[in-house]
């Protein structure tokens, strides 16, 4: 996860953890921003949430959920940010 290759956003409360975010990363070798669709993870708590058609952030439904269980980018990111935190 490259946290110097990020794009600024519309400021955000963590849906969980009310932490602010105002960028979003990604965990990919080559960067773009999000789309509607897409999944962040808070970097304070890793609640993952989804992007909606307005740039807003949601809670994932019950399916989104299930398909990140299977989902390596999404458990790759996890880990990325609890080993973050722990640098703390």
């Amino acid at each position: 996860m490259d946290l110097d290759k990020y794009t600024r956003m519309p400021p955000h409360d963590c849906l969980r953890c009310g932490h602010r975010l105002d960028a979003v990363s990604t965990i990919e070798d080559k960067f773009s921003a999000p789309s509607p669709g897409d999944v962040t993870v808070c970097i304070n708590c890793g609640l993952p949430m989804i992007f909606d058609d307005k740039f807003k952030l949601r809670r994932p439904t019950q399916a989104e959920l299930d398909e990140l269980e299977f989902n390596a980018d999404y458990h790759d990111t996890v880990r990325a940010i609890a080993d973050l935190r722990r640098q703390d």
